[in-house]
């Protein structure tokens, strides 16, 4: 399927686009994003606006400051959307949200073993389906749990295929690629999961943070994404901020599905949860171990300080080279966040030098499993506009 890109146009026309995919922008913030001085966007707002295309909205009551007031912009037409399909390890969620980050339909549900190419197609339709209440879909954005990057690093294709792609991790049984394409009348961009997490946090703070390495701990392993200048940095072949399979530990008998040995995934995930099996006569569930997490149980606890301490042992180097301004944790609740937290920034100090982790701020993720989601909407935005 073609690429859309953003093709030159009259200033009234890119200003209408761009105010569509991010509700809420000021004049001054479009004027930015589009390259325009604050004269020529003023201009395409009051012809918009004249014409019923867009509305522009007041501050709030006591937030006026000297200067024009920095009122919001948005479409009169019925608000874009976007839909967001997200496959983890068993899991495949659905969703439509609009470009200002407001779900509109969310689904969650448990699929057994590998998605195959029909329950990817299906769950499409059906999601478009879904829509047909509201503005359809400019975009569907798909997540998978699997180094990706556009006609290079794309899961497995069928035995035979005399592509040359490169593969990694066996998600489907199929290539659902082309067969979604060719499926659904909209188009398809796939992203790494972790890497929409990522963006989804930087896409939340009031400023573009210039360098951030986000990272989240969970029952199946640990992934990462870094974002530069608010935008996803995936490397060559899609393995950008990969570190769970930065080498850790020389165990000769900790083989990593990637093919290589000791890798930081193989400590983390499900062999973590197997550390505590023999105190509680059992191996743990990454819902169980969250709650003993949160009821303060030591066993847990250290053990994900443990992680922290680990984790910030293994990217030490890498925090020197990148000097990201922030790092992102995430461990699924805000206790067992905190204990990541608290061993990794201990680490940290001494990996780093002091220049290093003296400026680096380590803060928790804030919007839990809805980073993703809100990473899929920052996706889209990017792709149709600036």
């Amino acid at each position: 399927m073609t690429t859309k890109a953003w093709i030159p146009a009259s200033t009234s026309a890119r200003l209408e686009q761009l105010v569509r995919v991010r509700p809420g922008i000021t004049r001054q913030e479009a004027a930015t994003r589009l390259g325009l001085s604050t004269s020529a966007v003023t201009t395409a707002v009051a012809r918009l606006v004249g014409s019923d295309r867009l509305v522009e909205t007041g501050p709030a009551e006591g937030t006026r400051g000297r200067g024009r007031p920095r009122g919001s912009l948005s479409v009169t037409s019925p608000a874009s959307t976007v839909g967001v399909l997200l496959y983890s390890y068993g899991v495949f969620e659905l969703a439509v949200l609009g470009y200002d980050g407001t779900t509109r339909a969310r689904q969650r549900r448990e699929v057994p073993g590998l998605l195959s190419v029909d329950d990817v197609v299906a769950a499409a339709r059906g999601l478009l389906a879904r829509s047909a209440g509201w503005q359809r879909p400019d975009l569907l954005v798909f997540g998978i749990p699997s180094p990706f990057h556009r006609d290079v690093g794309l899961p497995p294709r069928p035995p035979g295929s005399d592509t040359d792609r490169r593969s990694f991790a066996n998600v489907f049984t199929g290539d659902p690629f082309e067969a979604l394409a060719e499926a659904v009348d909209a188009e398809v961009l796939w992203e790494n999961d972790a890497n929409l997490a990522a963006l989804g946090e930087c896409s939340q703070q009031s400023e573009t943070e210039r360098c951030a390495l986000y990272v989240k701990v969970g029952g199946e392993g640990i992934g990462a994404g870094l974002c530069i200048d608010g935008r996803i940095m995936s490397g060559g072949h899609g393995l950008g901020a990969e570190i769970a399979h930065l080498r850790t530990d020389d165990d000769p008998q900790a083989i990593c599905s990637c093919g290589s040995r000791g890798c930081l995934d193989v400590s983390t995930g499900p062999r973590l949860m197997r550390q505590l099996a023999d105190a509680y006569d059992r191996e743990l569930t990454w819902a169980e171990w969250l709650v003993l997490v949160e009821t303060g149980a030591a066993g847990p606890v250290r053990v994900m300080q443990d992680v922290g301490r680990q984790i910030a042992r293994t990217i030490g180097n890498v925090c020197t080279f990148l000097d990201p301004s922030s790092i992102i944790l995430e461990a699924g609740s805000a206790a067992s966040t905190a204990a990541l937290a608290e061993g990794f920034a201990d680490q940290l100090g001494q990996q780093t030098p002091p220049f290093i982790h003296s400026v680096t701020q380590i803060r928790h993720g804030n919007l839990g499993d809805r980073a993703e989601l809100l990473g899929a909407v920052e996706v889209a935005r990017q792709h149709i506009g600036p």
